[in-house]
Parts: C-alpha cells; structure tokens; sequence
C-alpha cells in the first residue's frame, strides 16, 4: 500500500509543476505583449525636416507635413533582426517600398514611416512582397506544434507510467487471510 500511495504522489505532483510551469510561462507572455503593446501605442515625437523654414519658423502648411506620414511595424516570430544581413535586407526591400527605417524596437519588431506623397507613387504590382506587410520571416508554425508536441508527451507518460502502476498493483490479488478494506462489498 505504501508503494501506491508512494508512486501516485510523484504522478500527480509531476502533473502540478507541470502546471504551475504553464500557468507561469503564460503570465509571462501576457506581460511581454503588454509591455511590447504600450510601448508600440506611443509613438516616439518626430519632427518632419520639411514642417520648419530655413530659420526654423513653421511653414504656414507645417502641420499639414507632419501628418503626412504613414507608419508601420514589421515583426518576426524569432530574433531575426539580430543578424545585421537580415536587417539591412529587410531595410532594402522596404525602401523599395517608400518606407524608410525609423527605429529598431528590439531583434523582433522594427517601425517604418513613408510620406503619404510615396504611397502614392509606388505600384504595389511591381514589388515582389506586399509594401504593406507586418511580418518577416517564417510562420513559427513547426515552433507551435513542436512545443504541442512536447507539453502532450510531457503529460502522456506520467499519465501512462501511473496507469501501469496501478494496474501492476491492482492485478496482485491480496492474501487469503488478509482483511477486505471497509469500503468494498462483502
């Protein structure tokens, strides 16, 4: 009996840190696309060259230049932007495009602005990628099936180790004299 209770107490405690380590995992998920998500919705200040005269006053049309701009970011599944040929290609494609390199926020998501004027001088027909795309890269689809396929088998076999216990256990049939625990029928 001792062996029982001893071997459940590792199944299913195996099955609580496993878990607990989701539960944690995923808060921190959450907590890095909030983050990234504020950090994305306050665009940086940035003063068109145009919007100011040779003495720095304000063009009568200013305010119309300064919104004159479109801005976009590209974001990647993995660290991509970490390699530079990666970057500076995807900086070349983009200026195809009109879009001009604003800021790297991190080796994930870079943002673009281009003038509206641009927009409309360029034909999207003669790009060989969508002057308006989001994202870089692969997918990350096999990422999401392989960390699937992890986190089932990563539950299947305590599961499966647990059942043969149980069964190797329950299988052994109790002595004759040995007395029938209370909660069974005589």
């Amino acid at each position: 009996m001792l062996e029982l209770v001893i071997s459940s107490l590792f199944f299913s405690s195996l099955g609580c840190q496993l878990l607990a380590i989701g539960n944690r995992l995923d808060r921190a998920q959450r907590e890095i696309q909030k983050r990234n998500q504020e950090e994305e919705e306050v665009l940086t200040h940035y003063e068109p060259k145009e919007q100011f005269g040779t003495e720095g006053q304000p063009n009568q049309n200013g305010s119309a230049k300064a919104r004159g701009w479109e801005f976009k970011i590209v974001r990647a599944n993995s660290d991509l932007f970490r390699n530079p040929t990666i970057f500076h290609q995807l900086c070349r494609e983009e200026s195809q495009a009109g879009w001009i390199f604003l800021e790297k926020l991190d080796d994930r998501r870079i943002r673009f602005r281009r003038s509206l004027a641009t927009r409309q001088k360029i034909r999207p027909e003669t790009l060989s990628f969508d002057p308006y795309r989001c994202h870089y890269g692969s997918s990350g689809n096999t990422k999401f099936w392989f960390a699937t396929l992890a986190f089932a088998i990563a539950l299947i076999i305590p599961a499966y180790a647990g059942y043969r216990v149980m069964t190797q256990y329950l299988s052994e049939s109790p002595p004759e004299n040995a007395p029938l625990p209370q909660f069974l029928p005589k």
